[in-house]
């Protein structure tokens, strides 16, 4: 027995663990964690945040378009205002952030927030806030209009199902790894070859491509066979990844692919399901 539980501890140490101690305002009622940012801001008089109080959250109502929290989706209607300039917002005095605020003018911002809604799911212990907010249905729209995968079975474990467009497929040098992402997404399209719609799958170990119709397999790859996957910020729609033909620490031969799905969110499942998958990858976004 001894020796079974020193061979599971020498395992526990290859494993990096991403834990965000400040993630801890909801322990109270959920063992489940929300997905927890931190953001730096630029200095600016309004953020264009409408928020709520409510059963002592700060629960953000409304970001206007175009403002300072509107860049890249950062803040959304729903998350949760946790901390701001590092002082606990939760059952906070209602005169606490515009204290801060004129406290700190002139200065970058710095919020942490965790997210009401994360890759088409409400994080379970805002739904009845969101009810009384009525933004539940406004959440619903947004992840039917997002969400752009489907959860299959397969052969007993889970995978997800996404619709892509091939946009490229190219050779590249062993030693560029992620490097190479950038040029890649930019070759495809500068070249602007010929678009096919493709079925990619994800497992917990591989990845499957399959034409539309999926008859025929055109990339079967495990994790161990990446060494690189990213996007570009300024085409936040296409990904692209590089994978050896063989594992890739022993591979001599490497292709990429460029791809485009029909949402940013659906390109994040991706690239985290294949970080997660192997550790080893490396990111480029």
């Amino acid at each position: 027995m001894c020796e079974i539980l020193s061979s599971l501890l020498h395992e526990l140490n290859k494993i990096d663990f991403k834990l965000e101690l400040k993630n801890a305002s909801f322990l109270d009622e959920t063992w489940n964690l929300g997905v927890y940012k931190k953001f730096e801001f630029v200095p600016c008089k309004e953020m264009g945040i409408t928020f709520a109080y409510v059963r002592g959250r700060v629960i953000v109502v409304k970001v206007d378009e175009g403002s300072v929290a509107a860049e890249e989706n950062q803040i959304e209607p729903g998350d949760v205002l946790d901390e701001l300039y590092g002082q606990s917002l939760y059952r906070c005095n209602r005169g606490l952030i515009s204290s801060l605020a004129n406290k700190y003018r002139g200065l970058p911002i710095y919020l942490s927030v965790v997210k009401g809604f994360y890759v088409g799911s409400i994080y379970s212990p805002l739904k009845p806030i969101f009810e009384k907010l009525h933004l539940r249905k406004a959440f619903e729209r947004k992840e039917e209009k997002e969400t752009d995968y489907v959860f299959t079975p397969d052969s007993g474990s889970g995978s997800l199902k996404f619709n892509l467009i091939l946009l490229g497929r190219f050779q590249v040098h062993s030693d560029e790894k992620a490097e190479c992402i950038d040029k890649a997404i930019s070759k495809a399209l500068d070249l602007k070859w010929e678009t096919e719609e493709v079925i990619m799958y994800v497992t917990e170990r591989e990845i499957k491509i399959f034409d539309k119709d999926e008859t025929e397999v055109m990339v079967h790859k495990h994790f161990s066979e990446i060494s690189a996957c990213g996007r570009k910020k300024v085409c936040p729609d296409i990904f692209a990844f590089i994978f050896g033909n063989t594992t890739c620490t022993i591979a001599e031969e490497f292709q990429c692919l460029v791809l485009r799905a029909t949402s940013p969110v659906a390109i994040a499942t991706i690239l985290e399901l294949i970080a997660h998958g192997f550790v080893k990858t490396h990111w480029e976004v």
